[in-house]
């Protein structure tokens, strides 16, 4: 597979989940936050492993 292919494929893959997390904001905004077994149900319609955010370390 030719370089240019590779980064191309690597490009729209990139754009597709900025796409998808833009359009989460926007329906997080109008209906609320998703919870953790949304989301995991989410994943798992889409034949995707869930990995959970990363919560934040900084002292309260």
């Amino acid at each position: 597979m030719p370089f240019s292919a590779v980064v191309s494929d690597a490009l729209a893959a990139w754009v597709r989940g900025r796409l998808v997390d833009a359009w989460l904001a926007e329906h997080q905004v109008a209906h609320g936050a998703f919870d953790e077994d949304e989301l995991r149900a989410l994943a798992e319609d889409a034949g995707v492993p869930y990995v959970p955010a990363r919560r934040s370390r900084r002292a309260a």
